[in-house]
């Protein structure tokens, strides 16, 4: 089977002629209704109204497919329609609509540009508050001595339990003191040892 090929300018045509081709059905199915209701020239003075104001507010609001744009369209301008009061009235209400119409348009699609703005930021803005704290977290295992006791002194520890953590956690003293040799060094219970240096570990990383 023979792959079809279209070229840029050929799908631009095809989109700009099935747009034409929306507008054409949404403003012929609302003449229809007007005509109807005997009120076409109402719909005519707001239809213009509407595109003259749409012109100087260039943001509008967009839906997410064609159909549901049409069909927003057509529900929006058939209640406008509906509102108008007869011409012999008021000719001033028909623009007046047509005004209001492109104006709340034109709200919605600037806080829909907000709402597109926060969706794109929002999880960069976490990335980069997670990435922050993730780097600025203390971590001893890769602390070195100075480190340590500017984090143990910050913490209000007392001058043993500092000692403790240097002798436990940097290599400053030739090694890392395991349990048993920290339990040996500050005469302790090995048991003691393990949990001091649990609970100073957790202390020093919180």
């Amino acid at each position: 089977m023979k792959k079809l090929s279209v070229t840029q300018r050929q799908f631009d045509m095809i989109v700009k002629g099935y747009r034409v081709g929306g507008f054409v059905l949404v403003v012929g199915t609302l003449a229809t209704f007007s005509i109807l209701l005997n009120k076409t020239i109402e719909f005519a003075i707001m239809f213009l109204s509407y595109f003259l104001i749409k012109g100087k507010y260039r943001l509008q609001y967009h839906s997410h497919s064609m159909k549901e744009c049409l069909l927003l369209s057509l529900i929006i301008f058939a209640i406008a329609i509906l509102s108008c009061v007869p011409l012999k009235y008021s000719i001033v209400f028909c623009g007046v609509m047509g005004i209001l119409i492109a104006y709340l348009s034109y709200r919605a699609g600037y806080v829909q540009l907000l709402l597109k703005d926060y969706a794109y930021i929002e999880p960069r803005y976490n990335e980069l508050i997670e990435r922050f704290e993730s780097e600025s977290k203390f971590k001893i295992n890769t602390a070195s001595y100075d480190e340590i006791k500017r984090r143990c002194r910050s913490l209000n520890m007392s001058s043993n339990a500092i000692e403790f953590c240097l002798y436990a956690f940097t290599d400053f003293y030739g090694k890392r003191y395991n349990d048993s040799e920290l339990a040996d060094h500050f005469c302790i219970e090995i048991q003691s040892a393990k949990n001091k240096k649990r609970l100073y570990r957790k202390k020093l990383e919180k």
